[in-house]
This record gives structure tokens, C-alpha cells and sequence, in this order.
């Protein structure tokens, strides 16, 4: 992967760009904030709707979750809009309390692909589950805003 400045105003709207979420983490309650390079923070407040029929968190919240910050992590590390190719979601623990949060960190940025790690923690701080998703790279110049 090429290095990038991310010192110019293109970067810093690309960056503020895809922080603003797609219309689909906004109605699921999702916020992402890239906090580095390659890294991103992401939290869910659980809603009502979020549950299971058991009344347990629905496993689509953990990957939705998961998909997001990855992706943030992901789009931050290549300059590049991304599409999800892969996921893997492990659930190692009950989630308990109202908020969901995650850390996304990529572990591999090429030119084809781009691989994130995402851990998700309730809010005692206990890892309830742990993602790798696997993101393909758009084309276009780096830092371009997609057309939709």
C-alpha cells in the first residue's frame, strides 16, 4: 500500500466524510470516530429493538457493529472507500448493559484487500465478541468522496 499524506484538505474530508456514517448505521444507532490511522471506535446504545425473541442483544447488532467500525478502520488505513468482501464473528460472552462498544484495528492493508480485527465490549469492559473482516479497497483517486 502506497503511503498517503493525510495532512491535505482532501484527507480531512475524506476522514469527516465517511465519520458521518452510512444511512444505515444512523438508523441502527451506530457512531464510528477514526482514531488513527487504520483504527476506529465505534458504540451502539441499545434500543428496545435490538433485542432477540429471548431478550438477549441480536446477533446483527454485534456484526453491524463490527462491520462499521472495521470499516472506518479500514477506509482510514487505504484512503479509499471500502466494501466488506468477508466476515467472521466469534460471541464469547453475554453482553450486559446499554451500551455496545468496539475497537477496530486493521492488521493488513494491500492493494487488493484490507483485513480489520474488531473486539466488542459491554460496558463493564467484558470482550463479548470478536470480528475479522475482510474489506476490498474502491477505486478512485485516494481520499475521494464516492459518488452515490
Amino acid at each position: 500500500m502506497e503511503t498517503l499524506r493525510r495532512d491535505t484538505p482532501e484527507a480531512e474530508a475524506f476522514l469527516s466524510y465517511i465519520q458521518q456514517g452510512s444511512p444505515f448505521s444512523r438508523t441502527n444507532g451506530v457512531t464510528i470516530r477514526v482514531t488513527g490511522e487504520g483504527t476506529a471506535e465505534g458504540e451502539v446504545r441499545i434500543r428496545p429493538e435490538h433485542q432477540n425473541m429471548f431478550g438477549g442483544l441480536h446477533g446483527g447488532v454485534y456484526c453491524t457493529l463490527a462491520d462499521c467500525t472495521g470499516g472506518q478502520a479500514a477506509m482510514s488505513a487505504c484512503g479509499r472507500a471500502c466494501s466488506t468482501l468477508e466476515s467472521s464473528m466469534y460471541f464469547l460472552a453475554p453482553f450486559k448493559g446499554s451500551v455496545l462498544r468496539a475497537e477496530g484495528n486493521v492488521i493488513h492493508a494491500g492493494k487488493r484487500t484490507v483485513v480489520s480485527n474488531v473486539d466488542l465490549f459491554s460496558e463493564d469492559g467484558t470482550l463479548c465478541a470478536q470480528a475479522t473482516i475482510v474489506f476490498c479497497p474502491r477505486g478512485g483517486a485516494p481520499w475521494s468522496i464516492p459518488k452515490r
